[in-house]
């Protein structure tokens, strides 16, 4: 098989991984809150420490993937964590698919079909010019500014704003991911160590996972997720096209049949329900209001039954980062909290 093939399976399974890494560590975390322990009961949790080692374990197959092929392919092929998120979703929360996400899944799976038959993507070079990166990382870096400027002008916008940000900079990650294998491939350890791309890429990595979070816990947890999965493929390809020289090659009617599967699979992507887009992350509860008869604390009572029912079901308080190139585990700060 070709290094391209080996590269999407590679890109497929570790997106497998990574979700599946995701609900082994939810469980493990319902598992400690069930028992009213403290999140430092983590470490002593087998189920919990199985999720980091498949998390270290899809990062490896995904980097083995950016080493392999193409930047655009391994970064629109990670999206088919969507479809594999629905499955361990309904897993962990005890429940089947509906037809809506079955729809959904399936429109997906048929867009990364067609986009993988019809792109015919190249490769292009492994270590784009300096001078290359250095504006990407600027163009970068100025969407994100303006991106973060609209949500402080408009609070509504963060979940939007704060998720596209996310998923940009994911992108530009996985870019990095590439350019620094490519530089320790050739140079060894060393030179990778050496590279100023290194350091750039810890920068980017630590921006991507600080704007999720900000965005996930701006209290719109579909909004937030729909931004990173569609702005991520979108910003890895501009960046694929713009500095790795990478190319789609279809032409006439193949042309015409990737852009109809780039609208399938986003199609599919914005018809999942909005619960589907998440994996164990919560949303915003609404706080009980005290009807006829009913005094205010029994109000609360009863809101906080309805809070703590919820957590011992489905809320972890933690949320999986997809599709980025490292989708890790972050525990969620509530938009209530995030002043405190």
């Amino acid at each position: 098989m070709s290094t391209e093939v080996w590269a999407g399976i590679l890109a497929v399974g570790s997106a497998f991984v990574y979700v599946a890494a995701t609900a082994v560590q939810q469980v493990g975390v319902l598992k400690v809150r069930s028992k009213g322990k403290r999140w430092i009961a983590l470490l002593t949790t087998p189920v919990w420490l199985l999720g980091i080692v498949l998390a270290v374990s899809g990062f490896l197959g995904h980097v083995a993937a950016l080493a392999l092929g193409s930047l655009a392919l391994v970064s629109i092929l990670q999206t088919s964590q969507i479809v594999f998120m629905l499955p361990f979703s309904a897993w962990t929360a005890h429940a089947k698919l509906t037809r809506q996400e079955i729809v959904g899944a399936s429109l997906i799976t048929a867009g990364l079909i067609g986009i993988i038959v019809f792109g015919n993507v190249t490769k292009g070079i492994d270590t784009p010019p300096s001078a290359d990166w250095a504006l990407a990382l600027l163009a970068t870096y100025a969407v994100v500014v303006v991106l973060i400027l609209i949500a402080r002008i408009k609070p509504g916008t963060t979940a939007i704003a704060y998720g596209t940000s996310s998923g940009i900079l994911y992108g530009a990650m996985a870019g990095l991911i590439k350019s620094v294998l490519a530089v320790g491939g050739s140079g060894g350890v060393s030179a990778a160590l050496t590279d100023w791309e290194t350091y750039a890429l810890v920068i980017v990595a630590l921006s991507a996972m600080g704007t999720q979070q900000v965005a996930l816990g701006a209290g719109h947890l579909s909004t937030a997720m729909s931004a990173i999965i569609v702005s991520t493929p979108v910003a890895s390809t501009a960046i694929a096209i713009t500095i790795f020289d990478e190319r789609f090659l279809a032409t006439g009617f193949a042309l015409f049949a990737l852009f109809a599967s780039v609208v399938v699979s986003f199609i599919g992507v914005f018809s999942l329900p909005r619960e589907s887009l998440s994996l164990g992350a919560p949303e915003d509860v609404p706080t009980a209001e005290p009807t006829e008869g009913e005094t205010s604390a029994d109000a609360g009572h009863a809101a906080h039954a309805v809070n703590a029912a919820k957590s011992t079901k489905d809320d972890s308080g933690f949320s999986h980062g997809v599709p980025g190139p490292n989708p890790v585990t972050l525990p969620v700060i509530g938009a209530g909290h995030r002043n405190s």
